[in-house]
């Protein structure tokens, strides 16, 4: 090759390799300016990220289920809730009960009541829709949009603002089916029967005799009299061993009404927060996970003779649908004292 050739060669690589660079630095400038305008629509994202969970801009969704936690809350870091618990220790469970969750309903409404004009606004303009507030946690569930998320997280009041993966797709309480009526009918006749067995000498089986129940029984008289036992589970198989361990609300009949007012109908021995209804059977034809956990608890005497409950005289509040905040909220106005939950 003549040294002109050459000469031209290497000029005609050089012109390559500028223009596949030019190339390059146009597709990068052309990509930016395209991206330029999605990143306008996250502010958030640079100025505040650490407020909002990521998972909330990678939904292609309009419409976002979201929880949005108030910064006021009763307890905030770790630790705070053993100093809370040691402070209280000397009260009865009863006062506990009612001074924490006046507390807990005071914290809310007041955060509630600083937030509630800008919600009102994003409501009406179309950004969110359904804001619900709770107290068990500060803070409300809604749907919402990018823009109402971003004009949330600029708020001092507001911690966090989630991804509501649990949230549910109906909130209104709503009457049984016949077919679900008519079983809780017979479980409510079954629940007024005295106990034909009461009377005679129950067998105990060997697990609970193991752990020493029978001893608790009769040096400590602790067979739960007394004390609610929350369940959270699949709701009870209709035996009679079982029903007759239900907690009734007085105030309460099964007639397709919400009698006490609580927005809630026919939640006679608790509610189904799934459905939101107060069937709380389950229609398992082999098993039954939330009858196994209730047996274990309060079962009493069988048809059989065996008493399986560890705390027989207790009563049980029957709940499904644990992943809802208003299941939590329910059991603590019930008084429950203790909670069972399989979910």
């Amino acid at each position: 090759m003549s040294a002109q050739s050459c000469e031209f060669f290497k000029r005609s690589q050089g012109k390559f390799a500028l223009s596949k660079r030019v190339t390059t630095l146009f597709v990068k400038l052309t990509n930016l300016f395209l991206l330029l305008p999605l990143l306008g629509a996250f502010p958030c994202i640079q100025s505040y990220g650490e407020k909002v969970e990521s998972a909330l801009y990678e939904k292609q969704d309009l419409w976002l289920p979201v929880f949005v936690r108030m910064e006021d809350q009763l307890v905030k870091r770790a630790g705070d809730y053993k100093e809370i618990a040691e402070s209280r220790s000397g009260k009865p469970r009863s006062q506990n009960r009612r001074e924490v969750i006046s507390i807990l309903r005071e914290k809310a409404e007041c955060s509630w009541g600083k937030l509630s004009g800008m919600i009102g606004g994003l409501v009406e303009k179309n950004a969110m829709r359904n804001p619900r507030k709770f107290w068990i946690v500060n803070g409300f569930a809604c749907e919402a949009k990018i823009e109402a998320i971003e004009e949330l997280v600029r708020e001092d009041e507001i911690s966090y603002v989630y991804l509501d993966r649990f949230a549910p797709s109906d909130v209104i309480s709503s009457p049984m089916s016949e077919q679900k009526m008519t079983g809780m009918r017979k479980a409510y006749d079954t629940w007024r029967e005295s106990s034909p067995l009461s009377k005679r000498r129950k067998k105990i089986p060997w697990n609970v005799r193991e752990i020493g129940a029978e001893r608790a029984w009769k040096d400590e008289n602790a067979t739960g009299r007394g004390v609610t036992v929350a369940v959270i589970d699949s709701g009870i198989l209709p035996t009679p061993a079982l029903v007759r361990a239900l907690a009734k609300k007085t105030n309460e009949e099964l007639n397709g009404k919400d009698d006490d007012g609580n927005g809630l109908i026919d939640d006679l021995f608790g509610y189904d927060f799934r459905s939101n209804t107060g069937y709380i059977l389950d229609d398992s034809r082999t098993s039954s996970h939330g009858s196994a956990c209730a047996g274990i608890i309060a079962g009493q005497t069988s048809s059989s003779g065996w008493q399986t409950g560890l705390a027989p005289d207790c009563r049980l509040l029957l709940l499904k649908g644990g992943f809802d905040l208003r299941c939590m909220e329910y059991l603590l106005v019930e008084e429950a004292e203790v909670l069972s939950m399989s979910y």
